[in-house]
């Protein structure tokens, strides 16, 4: 992925994270009390949640399997403020562990607002970039197929192949969404990193090569969570509805 990288993707959260905030005085001192009381009213909701969805799917609710779903995802949120936010507002913040609860006092979200402004100026100069490419390309390949491209978003990979020169690639649709497979013509080596079969595609990049006339890669989160990437340069694509 030549754009579309893990950084890239890492920004784009990190560029939502100031809409997720509330603003709290409470939150203009370290507190226990307020952390505890805040902690258990977000996991009761959690809870109650899944037992609302367990009970619309016709599935067995599990109320500690619910509450240690909460725990991890909090968990995952103080990791993610910790790294991603710049050292001068981490130490502006009275108690990190309401913001990953996403409460801060309003000087702070102020400053995480600012900072999130030019994240997110910096995903948009990507995404224009990558606009510019798609305009290049359609004059040889057309709109139909780029556009195609965008019902590999939110399904899973089924398989990768190589025979010869050709790669293919297969995602599982779901719902409105139908199952694509992707023919590389003309294709090198597949590069990557991480298993991609079962992932979940989050992006897909079709650019001009270096060596050749097209480079085509996917961004995917595997099921534990991770991102992984595929990269393929070709002579030519074609996307099939199956």
């Amino acid at each position: 992925m030549k754009l579309f990288t893990r950084e890239w993707y890492h920004d784009t959260l990190v560029s939502e994270l100031c809409f997720q905030l509330h603003v709290s005085s409470r939150a203009e001192k370290y507190s226990d009390k307020y952390f505890e009381s805040l902690y258990k009213a977000q996991e009761k909701w959690t809870v109650k949640n899944a037992k609302r969805i367990a009970k619309y799917s016709k599935t067995q609710f599990d109320k500690t399997a619910a509450e240690a779903e909460f725990a991890a995802s909090y968990r995952e949120n103080l990791e993610f403020v910790k790294n991603s936010l710049p050292q001068d507002i981490l130490e502006s913040v009275k108690d990190i562990r309401l913001l990953a609860l996403g409460t801060v006092e309003y000087g702070v979200k102020e400053s995480i607002t600012r900072f999130c402004g030019r994240v997110a100026r910096r995903c948009e100069k990507i995404t224009e970039a990558y606009d510019d490419e798609l305009e290049v390309l359609s004059e040889t390949l057309g709109w139909l197929t780029l556009n195609s491209l965008d019902f590999l978003i939110g399904s899973p990979v089924k398989q990768v192949e190589k025979n010869e020169n050709t790669v293919t690639i297969e995602t599982v649709g779901e719902d409105i969404v139908p199952s694509c497979k992707v023919i590389l013509r003309g294709a090198g080596n597949i590069e990557g990193d991480g298993e991609i079969v079962s992932a979940c595609v989050l992006r897909h990049e079709l650019v001009r090569g270096d060596e050749s006339p097209l480079s085509f890669g996917l961004l995917c989160m595997s099921p534990d969570g991770e991102l992984v990437t595929l990269s393929v340069a070709c002579e030519s694509i074609e996307i099939q509805e199956l």
